[in-house]
């Protein structure tokens, strides 16, 4: 009697496992690229059709998921995840010149997350020398003292003593409050940072919490300095000498123009930020209430972020 060998079989079983697993890796890693591909479409849908764009005032926007607004130092206008930036374009749909930020050192430029902030890209700076620049077109005027800044963000790092710097325009360090900044300074406080000239929120922010922070500078009133972190309720206060100390205050912040930086300090380059950020959004006076919330429901979906 012929004895049968089950080997054979078992090569082709093995074979057919091997064929399964396959099919179901690559149905799964299709089904990420579909997942991610319609995340970033609904992104773009999102932001062509939110009423931000009619806001009066836009002088600056900046954000990942329209068609070449990202420049990779390798992969040109199509970057690919881990991918240096070289380029940030504005998209702002109001003004011109617009305001692109670039960064020419190789080692100086944050990497390319294709699935950052709620699923769509984000820009990620190490904390340690990435920052973007223009030093020739600004989003603020020279001695302006009323403008809004927004900006999407996750913090990576807590600061302990060391301050970090979101997103900044100004110019010398010997010139007093003549910043506008979004700052976490030591020991994570989250606030406004006008080189002795600053103000700050009685709560820390958490590491890996995206926010979504909107400053408003009016110099119209006694208190200048409101902001909203993932709320249409302001944190309202008067800038104040002294560094961190707030002693005394200043009637007139008139932000310099000297350069424009996210992740770093304008002059320095010092202050270096660590974690993700994935919109901003600059206008060049203080907003209603109304645009503010506008802009909160606009990004809240956006993003996926839940307002308080």
């Amino acid at each position: 009697m012929t004895k049968k060998h089950p080997s054979a079989f078992s090569l082709i079983e093995l074979s057919i496992v091997i064929l399964v697993i396959g099919l179901l890796i690559g149905g799964m890693t299709q089904s990420s690229r579909l997942i991610y591909g319609f995340k970033l479409r609904t992104g773009q849908t999102i932001t062509q059709s939110s009423g931000v764009n009619s806001i009066p005032g836009i002088t600056t926007w900046l954000e990942t998921t329209a068609d070449r607004n990202i420049t990779s130092s390798t992969n040109g206008s199509e970057p690919n995840d881990g991918d240096k930036i070289s380029l940030w374009r504005d998209s702002n749909p109001q003004t011109n010149p617009r305001v692109d930020l670039a960064q020419s050192t190789d080692g100086s430029r944050p990497t390319y997350l294709a699935a950052g902030i709620g699923g769509i890209p984000s820009l990620n700076f190490d904390g340690s020398n990435d920052f973007l620049t223009n030093s020739t077109t600004l989003p603020i005027a020279a001695g302006d003292d009323n403008y809004t800044i927004v900006v999407v963000w996750k913090y990576a790092n807590s600061a302990s003593s060391a301050a970090r710097m979101v997103v900044s325009q100004g110019g010398d360090t010997t010139d007093s409050h003549r910043l506008g900044s979004i700052q976490v300074k030591a020991d994570d406080y989250l606030g406004f940072y006008g080189n002795d000239n600053n103000f700050y929120l009685s709560s820390t922010i958490s590491k890996g919490t995206p926010y979504i922070t909107i400053l408003k500078v009016n110099n119209d009133f006694s208190n200048n300095i409101s902001i909203f972190r993932n709320s249409n309720t302001a944190v309202v206060g008067t800038t104040g000498g002294g560094g961190d100390l707030g002693a005394g205050t200043y009637s007139d912040l008139n932000i310099m123009t000297t350069q424009f930086v996210i992740g770093a300090h304008p002059v320095s380059n010092t202050m270096p930020f660590s974690g993700l950020i994935s919109e901003i959004i600059i206008f060049d006076r203080a907003l209603k209430y109304s645009e503010i919330t506008d802009i909160n429901s606009y990004l809240s979906k956006k993003y996926n972020i839940i307002l308080n």
